[in-house]
């Protein structure tokens, strides 16, 4: 449907080692999926590569909705976008919250 060719992916990389950066351009040629940010890759670096992302996606899109999911996620995307189909952008927050107890 309409709604979801709208839907744009890219896997987010932090800046890549000399020994990698071939085989992701390889992969980037192929799929054109790859957002390499020039940000170390690292857990100690998360927050910076976020940031990155948000500032090149706020640059070269004009969207209504922006979401990440880490690599262990899985998104229902149909569920998803008729969720989102529902709700209005404006201030819109959403996800888990975990506060660290048992049982999330």
């Amino acid at each position: 449907d309409e709604q979801r060719a709208s839907v744009q992916y890219r896997f987010l990389l932090g800046a890549p080692t000399a020994e990698q950066a071939p085989a992701l351009a390889a992969e980037q040629a192929e799929h054109g999926d790859l957002l390499t940010v020039d940000v170390p890759e690292s857990y100690d670096t998360l927050f910076p590569k976020m940031v990155a992302s948000w500032r090149w996606a706020i640059s070269t899109h004009d969207f209504t909705f922006w979401m990440h999911a880490d690599d262990d996620s899985f998104v229902r995307l149909d569920l998803l976008l008729e969720w989102l189909s529902k709700q209005s952008a404006r201030g819109l927050y959403a996800g888990y919250m975990w506060d660290g107890s048992e049982g999330r």
